[in-house]
């Protein structure tokens, strides 16, 4: 090491090593000689032995230097130790990211800073690598570390620096060389600040800029002193300079002005804020009116850095207000002298204006009837809709007409009708509402009179057993009468006021003759509509209709406004004519025969239908009770913790387990529809997070494939009741088809209402894809069963070819359809619509709650709740208990039934948890038994079984169990279920 890094212990270490050779050497020639001639006397002799004496000075000196050398160094060698020993500490705990290298650049130590910075954790840096630790470093950066190792320093005051997982961060950096004990260069030392967020902000400011200088609005930012520090391009242009440095009060005053400059900024400072006028005068003399908004600005410790006004040009409003003004006074005039009554609103939607002929009508002060006053006057029983309609159409700016009674001068009350259409100033903005309104109290005598002569039919027609309906055409709205309802079987709330229910209730085969006779009438080929049909009874037979009926109103142009018509229940004659038939040609003994052979074939039928359900059931056990292990040890694995190529092989496990559920479940769905068995859950659906739910699934996979994924969507309602699982199944298989089928371009899922009324919406939900088509001649088999449009051993595609089936008979279950229009080489769009039922609950008020906090609940207030858990299968069993340990409940384990009867005889539980098929005793017994012993007759039972049908359920729940977890065994479902009755049990 030269001499300019040497230490004091250094230097005196040195010098110690020198006086200890030099006194040594002293004495040896100064002594040596004469203690020699001493000892031997002969001069020959001596100088013989002289010789000796030499060399043994060289051999002696020699020792004695090596030793001195050999014990400075050893100790310098401790200093340099100790020393680096405190450099590395140094490293480790300084505050700034640094980082020290060898030559070889493997870490000699790094701070706790480095490790933040570069998101590092505690790994253990000592030894490694440098671009080992960081592969995706650029080679710019590794010749930068050459010219360390050089001699050289270097640094940036911002550099940007792109991480393997794709994000990026923005260094400011310094490299300096350190030297060895023999002046070369040992390595290099990296110091770096992460500046990201520095430069984030920066680039926040910018655009933040370039998006005020954009507005039209005037943009100004002061200190707290109202010394002007920005303004954007508009206040710039405005002002002809841009005031950077002055005060606000170089703005200029006014006496139109609502306030002074200084003191809109005392005013802002004091409380925050400040609304107002302001005049300001440009560059060239010439004055603008401002609507000026100032806000004092904190910054995140609640201290005031700064104000910023914003303020629109009102310059030519104030103009217009005042031409308005007189406008105003020339209208009220032209309004007093007429007959209309006339009310004006402003936008906070209260009356600010009603003419003289209102008042006279009235008789009440203008001041009764200003702001909500007019109300008092309305009919108590039309005060609700009244007020309704007014808020509602007012809300969206549109066009109203009502009629309503208000009360006179003399106290009784007249029908009007009143028309209020929404007003805009010239600038476009609202202002509020304009209304007309006229007695129409003659009016409304006819019409009650015309409603008394239709009630007057009605009877007259319901005593006759006739049905009645009349319908609105330009409304789409049919009224019928109860007889109508009852022919059906229904009662008169079950009849929707639409024509598509009509519709269903007609015999497939009968609705096209229906409408056919309808449109004939409508159309002006036929006066009058009298066609014999069949309708569907609720009870499912069929019942005869004779239905006739003309257009009873239409509009100057012809169109039909109006239809009414009768039914006659015709059923008993359309048997009678069917006998006679038969009895004509004598076909009774061949309709005995075919009876017999039906009954014959139902039989076989229904056989064979329980066999396969028997066999459907074995199957989805057998498949379900090894898939609940397959996706259980995926669980267990995932938490016990994985690495990155681990994690993907479980990812890839538990989609072919994930897929191979969904064709048991497909398989099962489609047994119990063709058994007519199959039942929908009504759950409460929200639009908007199915919609959401099915898109994070598909998306991805979109993604991956490089297509585009877009949404459609309609304000769809919230409180929609219906089968979730059923709905999402389907518009995932249509959205998982239109990425397989799909090469390139967008999928669009769309979702709108048709229909809305106050018990059902009927909702439409399309899948349109870019992909290649369906040829026609594929269509007629598409929705069919175990059907694909390429069904040949050569298919490009996978798949079991019964999601597009399962989808629209479970459409068809939900009061909808399903289908597809298509055109080859163009793409497809997969439709399906459902009818849903309407709950008094929204969305908004279900709060979700997620699988960890089930599961941070459970261990919180169950840890300790004692468990029987009653499982066969090993693997299985093995996968419960790994479940039940994790969140800290104590399990006791039965292989059979016998054996969980006699732990439940012996000891006390919290829950049990059974599966259904066992060895020596079966689930579904061992829980009777559990029920006769008195201390576990509350205890919650809970079948946890691969026996997944309906059917298998009810038996579950008619032996004593509480509830039915199907496997294969989803952890959020399982923890959500032990968590709602270990609290109904009082566990804790």
């Amino acid at each position: 090491m030269g001499p300019h890094y040497r230490s004091a212990n250094q230097r005196h270490s040195t010098l110690r090593v020198v006086l200890a050779y030099a006194v040594f050497g002293a004495l040896w020639i100064m002594v040596s000689d004469t203690i020699l001639f001493a000892l031997i006397g002969e001069a020959a002799r001596a100088e013989e032995a002289s010789k000796f004496k030499g060399l043994g000075f060289v051999v002696v000196t020699s020792v004695l230097l090596y030793v001195l050398i050999e014990r400075t160094w050893l100790r310098q060698a401790g200093i340099l130790t100790s020393q680096l020993e405190l450099l590395r500490v140094f490293v480790d705990q300084a505050p700034a990211a640094i980082a020290m290298f060898d030559r070889d650049m493997r870490y000699i130590g790094a701070s706790r800073r480095w490790h933040d910075d570069f998101q590092l954790g505690d790994q253990d840096l000592t030894g490694r690598s440098h671009y080992e630790v960081f592969p995706e470093l650029p080679a710019k950066w590794k010749e930068v570390h050459q010219r360390g190792m050089r001699g050289e320093s270097a640094g940036a005051d911002r550099d940007r620096f792109e991480r393997a997982d794709g994000t990026v961060q923005w260094l400011k950096w310094e490299m300096h060389p350190w030297h060895d004990g023999k002046d070369s260069v040992g390595g290099i030392v990296l110091l770096s600040e992460d500046i990201t967020r520095q430069v984030v902000a920066e680039e926040k400011l910018r655009l933040q800029a370039l998006v005020l200088d954009q507005i039209q609005d005037h943009v100004t930012v002061t200190n707290l002193s109202g010394v002007v520090t920005y303004t954007n391009a508009a206040e710039q242009k405005a002002l002809q300079s841009d005031r950077i440095g002055q005060h606000v009060e170089a703005y200029g005053e006014g006496s139109r002005a609502d306030a002074t400059q200084q003191e809109i900024v005392e005013a802002t400072l004091g409380k925050g804020h400040w609304k107002g006028v302001v005049v300001n005068r440009a560059a060239d003399g010439s004055e603008f009116l401002l609507d000026l908004r100032t806000t004092l600005v904190k910054d995140d410790e609640g201290n005031p850095v700064a104000m910023v006004g914003i303020g629109t040009d009102v310059t030519e409003r104030k103009q217009a207000e005042d031409v308005l003004r007189e406008s105003e006074q020339h209208y009220r005039t032209l309004a007093n002298g007429g007959a209309a009554l006339i009310w004006t609103s402003g936008p906070d939607m209260l009356c600010d204006y009603f003419n003289e002929p209102w008042l006279r009508f009235t008789g009440r002060r203008l001041e009764q009837e200003l702001g909500n006053g007019w109300t008092e006057g309305v009919h108590p029983d039309d005060f609700d809709r009244c007020v309704q309609i007014y808020a509602s159409h007012f809300e969206r700016r549109e066009p109203f007409s009502m009629e309503y009674r208000l009360r006179k001068a003399n106290g009784e009350f007249a029908w009007i009708l009143d028309q209020g259409s929404p007003r805009y100033d010239s600038t476009g903005h609202f202002i509020g509402y304009i209304g007309y309104c006229q007695d129409i109290a003659e009016q409304k005598l006819f019409e009650l009179a015309l409603e008394q002569s239709a009630k007057q039919l009605r009877f007259v027609l319901e005593g006759s057993e006739l049905g009645f309906w009349d319908w609105d055409i330009a409304a789409g709205k049919v009224d019928r009468n109860e007889q109508w309802a009852l022919m059906l079987g229904y009662s008169p709330d079950e009849i929707r006021q639409t024509t598509r229910q009509w519709t269903d209730f007609i015999h497939p085969e009968d609705r096209e003759r229906a409408w056919d006779s309808i449109n004939s009438v409508l159309e002006g080929r036929s006066k009058l509509h009298r066609l014999e049909y069949r309708m569907l009874h609720k009870d499912g037979s069929i019942r005869w209709i004779l239905d006739q009926a003309s257009v009873m109103q239409r509009d100057p142009g012809g169109k039909p406004l109006r239809m009414c018509g009768t039914h006659t229940d015709i059923t008993a004659r359309k048997r009678s004519e069917l006998e006679l038939e038969q009895h004509r040609h004598h076909l009774q003994d061949l309709v005995e025969e075919q009876t017999v052979d039906l009954r014959k074939a139902k039989d076989a039928a229904e056989t064979a239908n329980v066999a396969k359900s028997s066999f459907l059931a074995n199957m989805s056990h057998e498949i379900r009770t090894p898939l609940n292990a397959i996706t259980g040890m995926v669980h267990i694995l995932r938490r016990g913790g994985t690495s990155p190529q681990q994690a993907d092989k479980l990812d890839k496990i538990e989609a072919a387990g994930n897929h191979l559920l969904e064709i048991i479940n497909a398989v099962l769905d489609l047994s119990k529809i063709e058994a007519g068995k199959f039942s929908l859950a009504e759950d409460l659906i929200c639009a908007d997070d199915l919609i959401e739910n099915v898109s994070s699934m598909i998306r991805p996979k979109a993604q991956a494939k490089g297509l585009t994924y877009a949404l459609e969507l309609s304000c769809l309602p919230d409180n929609l009741l219906g089968d979730r699982t059923r709905l999402q199944q389907a518009l995932l298989n249509y959205l998982s088809n239109a990425v397989k089928f799909t090469e390139s371009g967008t999928i669009t899922l769309a979702a709108k209402a048709v229909e809305d009324d106050a018990e059902s919406a009927l909702l439409r939900f399309e899948v349109r894809d870019t992909g290649p088509g369906i040829a026609p001649e594929a269509l007629t088999r598409l929705f069919s069963t175990f059907e694909q449009a390429d069904n040949s051993i050569t298919r490009k595609y996978g798949g079991t070819g019964l999601g597009l089936a399962i989808a629209r008979k479970i459409s068809r279950i939900m009061g909808g359809d399903a289908g597809v229009d298509t055109e080859p080489g163009k793409g497809s769009r997969f439709w399906l619509t459902v009818r849903l039922k309407k709950g008094d609950i929204g969305c908004g008020a279900i709060a979700a709650q997620s699988a960890s906090e089930t599961e941070a609940i459970l261990k919180r207030d169950h840890a300790g709740a004692r468990i029987l858990l009653a499982e066969d299968e090993p693997v299985n069993r093995e996968v419960a208990l790994s479940l039940l340990d994790e969140v800290g409940l104590m399990v006791d384990l039965a292989d059979d039934g016998e054996k969980a009867v006699q732990l439940a005889a012996d000891n006390r539980y919290d829950l049990i948890l059974m599966d259904m098929q066992m060895p020596n005793m079966d689930g579904l017994e061992a829980t009777r038994r559990i029920r006769r012993l008195s201390h576990q007759a509350e205890v919650p039972v809970l079948a946890m079984t691969a026996n997944a049908f309906s059917d298998d359920k009810q038996r579950c729940l008619q032996a004593g169990m509480d509830d039915f977890i199907a496997k294969p065994v989803s952890p959020a479902i399982f923890y959500g279920a032990l968590l709602q009755w270990l609290a109904k049990s009082g566990s804790r």
